[in-house]
């Protein structure tokens, strides 16, 4: 048994550094022996838990399909176990699974029910910041960019308070996104370039490739192409060695928008189709929605207006099928549904504190004349004790005295009758020196 549980940690472990080394990207043994360790029926559900979150993390970027099959999979069992964590952590992956094929209804779903039911260990705080983080790419990708800084900044305080420098430093970089949204791009290339110090610090490539990302939406921003393109070519780099197909296919769009502010039509088009491949591949939903927007504008920039009019149109029919009024709908009445019943929870929990205060409350009033009357009756019962005490005090001393007086007048008599006595022993001595002086004369005289 402790041989299969060191073999479950080593696969765990080399998975790790599998995910975090470029050079390995390619490499899919792990994910095989990973796949081989659920087939072992006696394998802790716990342990099956945590492989299902790691193949789901492993597919995120590649196959949204299968990560949302295996991030359910861990959610079921969660449930099924009542496991808190792996509850929040499936949740997690979910909503930022449905994230990426642009169903914001699904993706608020599960991240205000993982909100929901995280616990305060340092894993679940820690999955919140990252709920929180999610929830805030959902309203910036419907363009509520102060609501999408709320939460951002709510994650990021988390993230300080657990000393979490990833998780702070895609707070900085979520931030820096904002602020180009605002068109801050002075704050939004400080937010930037604080959360690539960081990655490089930590050693975090898919972090790395972010930063230089948003380094580049600073840069170009700023209408600075060139160090845009710079960045945006760093960025897609570290995506390719890291196999991250989606954001790899967002960098391609990103260059050919560099491209089309330098005119360079055909070289952007070549970029928007790789991109357009990328995001059908995925079936990421709001990835076709901006190839079409792009190739629409890089057609009429070529002057080929009946391309430029077929890919505004598919750009119209993609944009009507993802509303983004519709959505915000949607999101807007889903976190007003969670808020009353974070409120009504709230108020039945006061009152529940309430009942609990009232009923402490009656215990002690209980507690307390209880003691009252506990303390009334040994007082009185003591009272008793002390009047018969001094009664009994009282009688003895009158007892005492009446004997003293009797010890005193039986001495007198004793006494009187020993005087009496010494009388009579006196008068019987002297009656018989008289008859023997009597009888001493008597005797002389017949002499």
């Amino acid at each position: 048994m402790k041989k299969k549980v060191f073999k479950y940690w080593l696969i765990v472990f080399a998975f790790i550094a599998y995910s975090s080394n470029p050079l390995l990207s390619q490499d899919v043994r792990i994910l095989d022996s990973l796949k081989n360790v659920l087939k072992n029926k006696t394998l802790p559900d716990t342990q099956r838990i945590g492989t299902y979150g790691i193949i789901s993390n492993f597919y995120i970027a590649s196959d949204i399909d299968k990560c949302l099959a295996y991030a359910d999979s861990m959610r079921q069992l969660s449930s099924k176990i009542k496991y808190k964590n792996g509850m929040v952590v499936s949740l997690l992956s979910l909503g930022n699974a449905y994230l990426d094929k642009a169903d914001y209804k699904k993706a608020m779903e599960s991240f205000l029910l993982g909100e929901k039911n995280y616990d305060s260990t340092k894993v679940g705080i820690e999955k919140l910041a990252g709920i929180y983080n999610s929830i805030g790419v959902v309203y910036a990708r419907l363009d509520n960019h102060h609501r999408a800084l709320e939460y951002y900044n709510k994650s990021l305080k988390i993230a300080i308070r657990m000393k979490n420098k990833r998780r702070i430093a895609a707070g900085y970089n979520n931030i820096g996104t904002i602020y180009s949204a605002l068109k801050n791009y002075d704050s939004s290339t400080y937010f930037a370039k604080k959360a690539l110090l960081i990655k490089l610090e930590i050693g975090d490539p898919k972090g790395i490739g972010s930063s230089y990302a948003n380094v580049a939406t600073a840069f170009f921003g700023k209408q600075q192409y060139d160090s845009s393109n710079f960045y945006y070519n760093k960025a897609s780099i570290v995506y390719e060695q890291l196999g991250d197909k989606l954001h790899l296919g967002m960098m391609y769009k990103n260059k050919g928008i560099c491209l089309i502010k330098t005119s360079k039509f055909v070289e952007a088009i070549a970029l928007y189709e790789k991109s357009l491949a990328i995001a059908d591949e995925l079936g990421d939903k709001e990835g076709i929605k901006s190839c079409y927007e792009a190739l629409a504008e890089a057609y009429a920039g070529k002057m080929d207006y009946k391309k430029a009019y077929e890919y505004h149109m598919k750009f119209t029919s993609a944009k009507d099928s993802i509303s983004s009024t519709e959505n915000k709908k949607i999101v807007a009445e889903l976190e007003t549904k969670y808020e009353s019943e974070i409120k009504d929870k709230k108020l039945l929990m006061q009152e529940n504190q309430i009942k609990l205060e009232q009923a402490a409350v009656k215990e002690q009033s209980l507690q307390r004349n209880s003691f009252i009357g506990a303390s009334s009756f040994l007082l009185i019962v003591a009272l008793l004790a002390f009047v018969a005490f001094r009664q009994k005090r009282n009688a003895n001393m009158i007892i005492n005295e009446q004997k003293s007086i009797l010890e005193g007048k039986q001495k007198e008599i004793i006494d009187s009758m020993n005087y009496a006595s010494r009388i009579q022993k006196t008068l019987l001595t002297n009656e018989k020196y008289i008859d023997r002086n009597i009888k001493r004369l008597k005797e002389e005289m017949k002499e």
